[in-house]
């Protein structure tokens, strides 16, 4: 895929942040680089050889194009971060490249760049939007530690893509900025989760325990959809009945969670 292929495909996701034409900006980065300031595991190294075609920076959001002010200090969970700049990258896989990997390499770009980073990941015509929480390491402060990644497709963002503008955000600094944007994709997953509007789920206190929520709630449907794969399988009548009840008590978890924050 040419460079020019790569970042016109991006036109349409990146005009969901309504970013200013002065962020927009178009480096490569090789694999070659990736690899050697990064700790590639073999595993690693065969997806940026096999599946990735190409990674650009395609927007750098800072105080000089946007006028945002940077971070850089102590957040309320006593960890510092570097909010300097937000980099927009796109990684561009083959279009037959299996989900997992492309998790898995997200996760990878994540670690490798000491920036807060908003990934957009093509493969074919699904398109992945992921944000990571990160600290400086208090070990090494040339590393960081990632606290949580967020990671869904443009379908779930569905109805919050007008929400997605930037000037839908707080933009009293870069951390600001982007956690807004973060909560935004946190939201959108337990909104499809839910079946219910954004709106209900961006307030605070709400906003700020979306992290955790959004954890449980996705480790119960995980629960659910084995349970169901189970019972799918499952002859004996006892058996049955007992996953049911399992699945309806995990159904019930989830019913409660949505009625207190919804």
């Amino acid at each position: 895929m040419t460079q020019n292929a790569d970042i016109a495909s991006l036109d349409s996701v990146l005009s969901i942040f309504d970013l200013p034409s002065t962020c927009r900006v178009s480096q490569r980065i090789s694999k070659s680089a990736l690899i050697e300031n990064s700790d590639l595991t073999s595993p690693d190294r065969r997806i940026l050889q096999n599946d990735v075609n190409s990674i650009f920076v395609v927007a750098v959001v800072d105080p000089y194009s946007t006028g945002v002010p940077a971070f850089l200090g102590e957040t309320a969970d006593g960890f510092s971060r570097d909010y300097a700049e937000i980099y927009f990258v796109n990684l561009a896989f083959g279009a037959g490249t299996d989900t997992s990997a492309i998790r898995r390499f997200i996760e990878v770009v994540h670690r490798s760049i000491p920036n807060p980073v908003v990934i957009l990941a093509s493969a074919g015509t699904t398109v992945y939007v992921s944000m990571a929480s990160k600290h400086t390491s208090l070990a090494d402060s040339s590393r960081v530690v990632l606290d949580r990644i967020t990671t869904c497709t443009t379908e779930t963002l569905q109805s919050f893509l007008g929400l997605l503008r930037m000037s839908r955000q707080g933009t009293s600094s870069l951390e600001t900025l982007y956690r807004s944007w973060e909560q935004k994709i946190l939201a959108a997953q337990l909104a499809r989760l839910w079946k219910v509007g954004p709106d209900s789920l961006l307030h605070p206190p709400k906003a700020d325990s979306l992290p955790a929520v959004l954890e449980q709630q996705l480790s119960l449907s995980a629960a659910i959809q084995t349970l169901q794969a189970r019972l799918h399988n499952e002859k004996q009548m006892a058996e049955r009945v007992s996953l049911n009840t399992q699945i309806q008590g995990l159904r019930s978890q989830m019913e409660q969670a949505r009625n207190r924050y919804t």
